[in-house]
């Protein structure tokens, strides 16, 4: 967040992976879920948590609504 550069980020689109804390692999997940969306607040950055494929089948029927008919 505090890297040289971060002021191009407002300016283009971007899209990254998270995997999400499980039980068993974290002791906490929702703690862990609680602080990623803390610090990524005000950041002009959403987390998505779901599957891969129901990230993709999102964002495809949302960018299906926004074309110009």
């Amino acid at each position: 967040m505090g890297q040289e550069g971060r002021g191009r980020r407002s300016r283009y689109a971007h899209i990254a992976a998270q995997i999400d804390p499980e039980e068993g692999r974290i002791l906490e997940p929702e703690r862990a879920r609680r602080y990623l969306e803390g610090y990524f607040r005000g950041s002009d950055i959403s987390i998505y948590w779901g599957s891969v494929e129901d990230f993709v089948r999102e964002l495809s029927h949302q960018w299906d609504r926004a074309k110009p008919a």
